[in-house]
């Protein structure tokens, strides 16, 4: 609310897309083929789970699970996301 700034992205890896924001995490794609998720006070890696290829689009969360499409044509769903 402040703008200051609370955290810088821990991960090596490249975003190419836009995040998704649900509760208190973060989602992202990477180009490492992963889905990450951050705490988003803190910006802890909480988890990440691996995809067959780059992640380009950007994640969706709905009722506990994380959907992203990937590079290797799936679309996954992460269930249980919300921590």
């Amino acid at each position: 609310m402040t703008g200051r700034k609370l955290w810088n992205g821990t991960s090596m890896a490249g975003f190419w897309s836009y995040p998704a924001i649900s509760g208190g995490n973060i989602y992202i794609g990477c180009n490492d083929s992963h889905l990450r998720c951050y705490a988003r006070d803190t910006g802890k890696d909480i988890w990440k789970y691996r995809t067959g290829h780059e992640i380009w689009s950007s994640p969706a969360v709905a009722d506990g699970v994380a959907y992203v499409g990937s590079g290797d044509g799936n679309v996954y769903a992460i269930g249980e996301v919300q921590r």
